[in-house]
């Protein structure tokens, strides 16, 4: 999981456009727990309490 969040950071200061994905991405699911996925999420300017599943996002 380190690696994962490393690599997450990396992107960020990269201002990789992928990453706004974070939010909606099933792929992130398993790290949505961790502090640092909030931390990431505060620092890209994204609200606490809108990590939302993808299946819950209107189309």
């Amino acid at each position: 999981m380190d690696e994962a969040f490393h690599w997450l950071h990396t992107s960020f200061e990269q201002r990789d456009g992928l990453l706004v994905y974070l939010r909606v991405g099933p792929v992130f699911d398993c790290l949505r727990s961790d502090q640092r996925f909030s931390e990431l999420l505060g620092r890209m300017g994204f609200r606490e309490g809108l990590v939302l599943p993808v299946e819950h996002c209107p189309v």
